[in-house]
Order: C-alpha cells, then sequence, then structure tokens
C-alpha cells in the first residue's frame, strides 16, 4: 500500500508593518520634573510620603522645599488648621523644618477625623506638691485646673493644685514633664484663664478669696518669666464677688469677667469697666460663654446671644458708650455653651468686622426632659441666601445686622454629658458617662468623645465679566457640620459612687490644637498628657 508523500509545511511569516510606530508605556519617571511637582501638589501629605518611597527620583523631589511650602499652604492652611510652631515666617524655614510642621498637622487632623481615634503617645505625671503650712488634713491633691499656653506647641502647659499654680514642660519625645516655675496663691484658686492671645505668651489670670458672698474677691494676672523660672505679678483687681466672678476669658491686655460682663484692662491704663445692659433678657441671664470674634464679643448667655463690641479693635480700646443693642433670644435655656470660630488663617480676614467664615455656637441645654446639643450658625451678613427647601424654612431664625443667626440641630445626649471643649480649628470633645464592653466585662466609664467641625459651602458661578480676568470663584457659605466620633478616644473606669455623686476622678481637661495634644487632670494629683500627632 502506497501512501502519499506527507508535504513539508512552510513557516509563517506574519504580515508585519514596517510603517507602524512603536508606543511605550507611560509613566511617573518619563515625565518631566515640572509636571512631577504639579503632581506631587495636589496630593495628600501622606501620599507623598508614600511617594518618596517608589523610587530615588521621586525621593529626591519630595526633599524640595518648594513641595512643602505648597503643601502647607495648600493642605494645612486652605483647610483652617493651625501650623506647629507658628509664630515663625514661613519663608524663614528650611524644606525639613517645613515637612516637620506639614507632616505632623496632617497626621493630627487625619487621627481625629478618622472614624476610630487613638492616641499615638501617652504620658503621666503627678502635680501634686505638698507646702510646708500643711497638714495631711488640710492638703488637697485635686487637679482643679490645668491649661496649655498658646504659642508653645503645647509644650508648656499650667497646673492647679490646692493654692499652687505651676507651670511644666512636657517635651514630644516622651522624655517627662519638667518643672519650669511655681507660684502659690495666699488663698485657694478658684478660677484661672490663659490669654488667648499667642502674641502675649505666658500670661494667665487667676480669682481668689473668701467663698462668702460680701467678702471681696481678687484677681491676679500673671506673666511666665522661662530664663528665671518664676511667675511675676503684672497687675492685680480687687472687687465685690458679684462683679469679678466668674472669668470668662483673656485676650491680648484684658480680662472679661462677671455677669456684666466686667472689662478689666490690666496693662497700660489700668481700668475696669462694667458694661450693664438695659435689656431684661441680659439682665437676667447668666454668662454660659464668651469668645472674641473679630470687632465682636459674642456673650452666650443662658436666654441670649448678646454682641458687644470687642473691648480693644485695631490697637484702640473700644468707646463704650456707642455700643450695639444686638440679641438674639435662645430657647431653651443653655446650661453649656461653646463658640467655635475657625481662623481663616488670613491677616485680611482678621481684620475685618465680621468673619466670612461661619460661626457655630453649641449650647447644652435640656428641653421637654432631655439632654441635648443645639447647634446655631451665625452666617455671615453680607451674602444672600435664598430659603428655597422646606427644611431652612422651618428653622427659627433672625437676621442681624451684621450675622444672620439660625438653629441648624439638636443632638441628644446622656445626662452625664459635661465640659464641652473647642478649638480654632473646629475640633472639640465632651466628656459623657458610658458603659465599656470588654472581653470579660461590662463597666461604666467617663469617655472623651471628640467632634470637629466642617465648612458646608456652594461656590458661586462666575460672570462673564469675571472669568476673562482669571478670577477665582467666590464660595458662599451655607453653614457648618459638626460631625460626632461614635467611638471614644479615652476612658477611665468609675464606680458607682462617683455616678450617684456626680463626682468624677476626671476633673479637669484641656486641648491644644496645633500640636494636638489632650492634657487630663484628676482627683488624685495625676495628670494625663495625650498626643494624637
Amino acid at each position: 500500500m502506497q501512501f502519499p508523500s506527507r508535504a513539508r509545511r512552510q513557516p509563517y511569516i506574519g504580515c508585519l508593518n514596517a510603517f507602524a510606530q512603536s508606543h511605550q508605556a507611560t509613566t511617573l519617571q518619563m515625565l518631566s520634573d515640572d509636571i512631577l511637582l504639579l503632581i506631587i501638589s495636589f496630593v495628600e501629605v501622606r501620599d507623598v510620603l508614600i511617594m518618596r518611597q517608589t523610587s530615588k527620583r521621586l525621593f529626591t523631589l519630595s526633599k524640595l522645599r518648594w513641595v512643602w511650602h505648597n503643601a502647607i499652604k495648600r493642605h494645612i492652611l486652605d483647610r483652617g488648621l493651625p501650623i506647629p510652631a507658628g509664630g515663625t515666617d514661613l519663608k524663614m524655614l528650611s524644606a525639613e523644618q517645613l515637612e516637620a510642621r506639614a507632616v505632623h498637622a496632617a497626621k493630627f487632623h487625619d487621627n481625629w477625623c478618622s472614624a476610630n481615634p487613638t492616641a499615638r503617645h501617652t504620658l503621666s505625671f503627678s502635680a501634686d506638691q505638698y507646702l510646708p503650712e500643711e497638714t495631711l488634713e488640710s492638703h488637697k491633691s485635686t487637679v482643679s485646673h490645668i491649661a496649655f499656653l498658646p504659642g508653645c506647641s503645647g509644650q508648656f502647659l499650667v497646673t492647679v493644685v490646692g493654692r499652687i499654680i505651676t507651670c511644666w514642660e512636657v517635651p514630644f519625645d516622651g522624655s517627662g514633664a519638667y518643672r519650669i516655675a511655681d507660684y502659690v496663691s495666699p488663698l485657694q484658686v478658684e478660677q484661672l484663664v490663659i490669654n488667648e492671645d499667642s502674641e502675649a505668651e505666658g500670661t494667665l489670670a487667676y480669682l481668689t478669696g473668701s467663698p462668702a458672698q460680701n467678702d471681696p474677691a481678687v484677681v491676679v494676672a500673671l506673666s511666665l518669666d522661662k530664663f528665671h523660672g518664676q511667675f511675676l505679678e503684672i497687675s492685680r483687681l480687687r472687687s465685690v464677688r458679684g462683679m469679678a466672678y466668674p472669668l470668662h476669658t483673656m485676650h491680648g491686655s484684658y480680662v472679661v469677667l462677671g455677669n456684666a460682663p466686667t472689662i478689666w484692662y490690666y496693662q497700660g491704663p489700668i481700668e475696669a469697666v462694667s458694661l450693664h445692659s438695659s435689656h431684661p433678657l441680659a439682665q437676667i441671664g447668666e454668662i454660659r460663654a464668651v469668645k472674641i470674634v473679630n470687632r465682636y464679643m459674642v456673650v452666650v448667655r443662658e436666654n441670649c446671644m448678646q454682641f458687644i463690641y470687642a473691648p480693644v479693635w485695631r490697637g484702640r480700646r473700644t468707646a463704650w458708650s456707642g455700643q450695639p443693642q444686638l440679641l438674639f433670644q435662645l430657647s431653651p435655656t443653655a446650661i453649656e455653651a461653646i463658640i467655635i470660630h475657625r481662623n481663616a488663617g488670613t491677616e485680611q480676614e482678621d481684620m475685618n468686622d465680621w468673619p466670612s467664615t461661619p460661626v457655630t455656637v453649641l449650647l447644652r441645654c435640656r428641653e421637654d426632659g432631655i439632654e441635648m446639643i443645639v447647634q446655631f450658625d451665625l452666617l455671615p451678613g453680607s451674602n444672600k441666601f435664598a430659603q428655597s427647601s422646606a427644611e431652612e424654612a422651618s428653622l427659627p431664625s433672625s437676621l442681624l445686622p451684621f450675622a444672620r443667626c439660625r438653629r441648624v440641630n439638636a443632638i441628644p445626649v446622656p445626662p452625664s454629658c459635661r465640659k464641652l471643649h473647642a478649638s480654632s480649628s473646629g475640633k472639640g470633645f465632651c466628656i459623657q458617662t458610658r458603659h465599656i464592653n470588654s472581653r470579660q466585662s461590662s463597666y461604666p466609664a467617663r469617655c472623651l468623645l471628640g467632634f470637629h467641625v466642617t465648612a458646608r459651602s456652594v461656590v458661586a458661578p462666575m460672570s462673564s465679566e469675571g472669568t476673562g480676568k482669571g478670577e477665582q470663584p467666590k464660595a458662599t457659605y451655607l453653614g457648618n457640620d459638626v460631625q460626632y466620633s461614635e467611638k471614644p478616644f479615652y476612658s477611665r473606669r468609675c464606680d458607682m459612687s462617683e455616678i450617684i455623686q456626680r463626682k468624677y476622678a476626671i476633673v479637669s481637661t484641656a486641648f491644644e490644637d496645633t500640636a494636638g495634644r489632650i492634657a487630663i487632670g484628676d482627683r488624685h494629683g495625676q495628670v494625663e498628657v495625650l498626643d494624637f500627632a
């Protein structure tokens, strides 16, 4: 049988286009340096740190001073966040110094605004100290007041234990707490306020005197001398208790105190001016909070919000004869209040009579037997807002000459909610009693729960005339959104006697948003410092 011979298959030759251009994959390494720098300017700070680990070229570019100067402007200042150790001009800082400030501020902001904020480092020390004339029975170790000194990046802490006012230096390396200066008051220190002006570094005022109603009270202004390690007395005011109690705020060269309120200028021509209002609501309502907002001083009473000219504006004292009579009635009655004014970070904004960003007032009050935190927004009066939705139309509002007051919402809170704190960056916290579930048991604890404020704005459309000039569209602020954290970032176990008597171990707290630090003082003389950056 004969088989046909198999023909050998010829190899296949594909059709090749000799004129086709070869295309290579485009990567970041093929881009020029100016384009890479433009890309880096838009990414977050944490992404810049990740990108530098991918190649030597990106590592070199991420070390440039322009990168971190732009990161501070875009991701820190534009968001209204404070710059750690920001007293120095940014033009005088090196690339390493700018990077350290940007990374520190970004880490704290990302940690605080996360679903589960956590303290990175914790430091504890004892602030208790015995005086030679004290006995064991008369000694009190409670840290009644605690505060950070503004302008010191959270490294200087002031505590009050009995009659002793102490300044501590707490470095970020966790090496410990170092006693800088002590001041012993003749009588028990009842109240303490720190100067909110960062330029008036290391100044404070305290209230002391006999607790009797008819006995006079003494307010003393102190200044910290870091070089010699001592407190220096600047001035003192002796007045009746009704005029001097309580201390509200200290700003620049004056202290706001009393229920009138009273303005005490402790520097320059020393004088005390009582601002008695003729309105009946302001006469009967006790003051819950005072805040200096540009030209105005916002006074939150238990039944109304009062707007007064600031004691000092543009370096000049205010003439009290022409005070504005601006009131906004509150319902229900406020038990506690805080005023949140987010810093815009520009000098032009600080020189305006009223800021162009909303100011938020949080009130802790009781309505129909339910404890709640009510949010009010003070909106800029120059902008026009249209009430298009039925929700905005149902909210009570009052149009003032410079701002519009509006009730936004009410959040129920447990009756144990106390001590509202807030910073200029919009971050804050409150203290509540909650049940903490562990693996083996469930127990009550005093918990610190955080919140942060973000601006709610829309960009107005540009006109045909403005688009040709290269102008940026202006944002219209509709208010602020307060976002509360569901999980506490700190808890301390408490027994039933503390809950029944409402005398908890945590007595005093302080918040420093520039460095991301919280200080906690208790009844046993212990101070705990939490670092979130």
